[in-house]
């Protein structure tokens, strides 16, 4: 379910009217709709530009071969020129002739392909807007070396060097944009836009219009602030008959029960106490702690602003409950 992003769509649109220039990170919580917005943004995009989206999730990468299936859609055609422009839908996977495909073994076959085809539409007068969907799932392959500074170089070679198509990378892992946001190679190389989840007016206008009262509205919102998937999950367990309330203690239980055996791994337990109380706190290193609880998506690193927080309401509620006792 779409609702209400008008902001984030129009920051993303304006790439239409600015040359490739830098990579562009979407980063926020887990959760928050990126992947949503970025599909809603490409859909859009008519006959303005050409959207290709890379869906790095669907299965395990373990070695350039998974890579490289991921990367390209294979199509019976040799003329991909034709199939790409002819398109007005997202192109799923960037296509390649099964015979070419064959041929990419390495990386740098990869990109000089890539590379050709995104010359062709732009001499056809198409923007490339290529979204890479969670590229943290490549941090550890390695190809000659790991992959993931080779794919950084291609991306500033495409955007900052050749200007040939607009590079959107998403994430929501902080630890992994926390080494991408210090990485010398990208500064003034790269841009990030944050998507947050919905505050509470968003939520509750969401949640209203999809045909919840306004008690069990308030009762989700305290429960799960803006967290788009949690909404649309009440919103489905409404439809299903279940009480609201019920659906809403059920899934604090469910995270209580997951967090905690965290609290005794926890150098100092505090920390807890400092969120619960502040809820965001400023950093200047990351602790062994704030690692630990932001591997486990309790909290959510934002280097941009120097900040963690509780990855959202559902977790700060969690983090009350349990810091009562410590």
């Amino acid at each position: 379910m779409f609702f209400d992003r008008e902001k984030e769509l129009s920051y993303l649109r304006s790439l239409l009217n600015s040359e490739p220039n830098q990579l562009l990170f979407i980063y926020g919580p887990i959760n928050s709709g990126k992947t949503t917005l970025l599909l809603r943004f490409l859909e859009s995009l008519g006959e303005e530009g050409v959207g290709i989206y890379v869906n790095l999730r669907s299965r395990p990468i373990l070695r350039f071969d998974d890579f490289k299936d991921l990367l390209f859609s294979l199509t019976k055609s040799k003329d991909v020129l034709s199939i790409v422009l002819a398109s007005m839908e997202v192109v799923f996977g960037i296509p390649v002739p099964k015979k070419i495909w064959e041929t990419i073994e390495s990386p740098r076959d990869a990109f000089e392909y890539i590379t050709d085809l995104l010359n062709k539409l732009r001499k056809k007068g198409r923007l490339p807007i290529i979204v890479f969907d969670e590229l943290q799932v490549l941090k550890d392959l390695r190809v000659n070396g790991p992959l993931i500074y080779e794919l950084f170089n291609f991306f500033i070679h495409l955007t900052k060097e050749l200007h040939l198509a607009h590079v959107i990378v998403s994430t929501s892992d902080g630890l992994f944009l926390s080494n991408v946001y210090t990485n010398a190679s990208l500064y003034g190389r790269a841009k990030y836009f944050l998507v947050d989840d919905f505050d509470d007016e968003t939520a509750l206008a969401f949640l209203l219009s999809n045909g919840l009262t306004e008690k069990e509205a308030q009762i989700a919102v305290e429960y799960f602030g803006g967290k788009p998937v949690y909404l649309v999950e009440t919103i489905n367990e409404r439809r299903a008959g279940r009480s609201v309330e019920e659906y809403c203690r059920e899934q604090f239980m469910v995270r209580l029960h997951q967090m905690k055996p965290l609290v005794k791994k926890l150098k100092d337990p505090s920390i807890l106490i400092d969120i619960s109380e502040r809820e965001v706190l400023e950093y200047d290193e990351l602790t062994e702690d704030i690692s630990m609880l932001a591997r486990e998506n309790v909290v959510f690193i934002d280097p941009v602003r120097g900040v963690i927080r509780p990855q959202g309401r559902l977790e700060l509620n969690v983090i009350r409950f349990i810091s009562k006792n410590l």
